[in-house]
């Protein structure tokens, strides 16, 4: 299926949002038709009502955005990428990914739905990860790296070795 013109692109997305509650703020700014970057820069503010709503499918994502553009800001949706020192990333769909943190670096990853990450951490680098619905995550830190992973969902399978913190976020 050709991608959405923008005008129907922004109308879809925004009724989508606007539908599950999202932001008042954000709503009353989205009344210009946006560019496909701006609309993606508004999403990764807003991972919150993302992981809270799902309000968009994956399914949207690759074909109104295609892996390109994605991959250039850290998503891989339905992908196999491998992403390098990335400050923040999202491993959604179905996708297998490798992100690999290494030096000095600080990352934020989150992987989601049925995907699955192989994320290694060496040198001095520090990464939080979010573990969503069916997520399937290994997580290797070497040398001095840390790494800590936040379980959102009990169904996330993840498995760890060295300096790894496992931690539930979800509520008793």
């Amino acid at each position: 299926m050709p991608p959405m013109k923008l005008e129907d692109l922004n109308k879809k997305l925004r009724e989508l949002a606007v539908a599950h509650k999202m932001c008042e703020t954000v709503a009353a700014e989205w009344n210009t038709v946006w560019k496909k970057d701006k609309l993606i820069q508004v999403f990764l503010k807003n991972l919150d009502f993302y992981f809270d709503t799902r309000f968009i499918t994956t399914d949207i994502m690759v074909s109104e955005f295609g892996h390109t553009m994605l991959r250039s800001v850290g998503i891989s949706a339905d992908d196999e990428y491998s992403f390098l020192n990335p400050k923040r990333t999202l491993v959604l769909g179905r996708s297998n990914s490798k992100v690999r943190i290494n030096a000095r670096n600080v990352s934020e990853v989150y992987v989601a739905d049925v995907s699955y990450a192989d994320i290694i951490v060496k040198g001095n680098a520090f990464v939080l990860i979010h573990a969503y619905d069916k997520a399937n995550i290994r997580v290797t830190a070497k040398d001095n790296a840390n790494a800590t992973v936040l379980r959102h969902s009990v169904y996330a399978q993840i498995k760890t070795e060295g300096s790894v913190k496992v931690r539930s976020s979800l509520n008793p």
